[in-house]
C-alpha cells in the first residue's frame, strides 16, 4: 500500500519552505534525499473530476475530485500535478515571513475494506518509523458524519524553522482522504480556529 499520508507530510512541508507565485507541479516539487522515501507519482483520480468554485462573501467553495472543501476568500488554493490533489495556503504574514501555512489534501484508493482508526494508526506508524517524529495526541472526530481519527505529531525543524503539523484521516467507499496541516510550531495554536472551520467544512460528495 502506499502510503500517502508519508507524502503529504514531505509534501506539505517542503511547500510552505519553498511556496512561491506559481504552482507547484511534479517538476517543481523539490526532491527528497532519503533512499528510504519515495515520493508517490500521480495518480488518476476514481471518480471524473467536476470542478465547481462558488465565491461567497468572505469564502469560496470549492468542489473536485469528490468531495467540497471551503476556505477564506483570504487564502489561496493550488492544484498540484501530485498525490496532494490540492494546497490550501495562507497568505504571508509580512515581508519576513518565510513559511506559508497551508492544507493539503490528498486522496488513496484503497482495495480492501479498513476501519479508520486501523488505517490511520497504520499510517501513523510509518511516519514516526520514517521520519523519526512522534505523536502527541491522537483522537477520533466526527466530520459532517464522518468518523474520523486526528494526529499531532512532533515538532520537527527544516531550513532552521520549527515546524507542526496535523492530519486527519477519514475513510468512505474504500477512499481514503488525509487533510494535512503544516505550520511553523509558533504559530500552530493561532491557525487552529481556522483550520478547523476549514476542516470541518470538508464533505465527501
Amino acid at each position: 500500500m502506499k502510503n500517502i499520508s508519508l507524502f503529504l507530510i514531505i509534501f506539505a512541508l517542503l511547500f510552505g519552505c519553498n511556496s512561491s507565485d506559481k504552482a507547484i507541479t511534479k517538476e517543481t516539487t523539490p526532491e527528497v534525499n532519503n533512499q528510504d522515501i519515495k515520493l508517490i507519482q500521480p495518480e488518476l483520480p476514481k471518480k471524473p473530476i467536476e470542478r465547481k468554485v462558488v465565491e461567497t462573501n468572505d469564502s469560496i467553495i470549492y468542489t473536485n475530485y469528490g468531495f467540497t472543501v471551503t476556505y477564506p476568500k483570504n487564502w489561496e488554493l493550488i492544484e498540484t500535478n501530485t498525490s496532494a490533489k490540492i494546497v490550501i495556503v495562507a497568505t504571508f504574514e509580512d515581508e519576513n515571513d518565510s513559511f506559508r501555512e497551508n492544507i493539503a489534501i490528498g486522496i488513496e484508493d484503497l482495495t480492501t475494506n479498513v476501519q479508520v482508526q486501523d488505517y490511520a494508526i497504520k499510517n501513523i506508524e510509518d511516519i514516526e518509523k520514517k521520519l523519526g517524529i512522534k505523536s502527541e495526541g491522537e483522537d477520533t472526530v466526527e466530520i459532517n458524519g464522518i468518523v474520523s481519527y486526528k494526529v499531532i505529531f512532533s515538532p520537527r525543524t527544516k531550513n532552521e524553522i520549527s515546524i507542526k503539523q496535523m492530519q486527519v484521516y477519514m475513510l468512505k467507499d474504500n477512499t481514503a482522504y488525509i487533510l494535512t496541516f503544516t505550520s511553523e510550531e509558533k504559530n500552530f495554536d493561532n491557525y487552529m480556529n481556522k483550520v478547523d472551520e476549514i476542516i470541518n467544512s470538508f464533505t465527501i460528495n
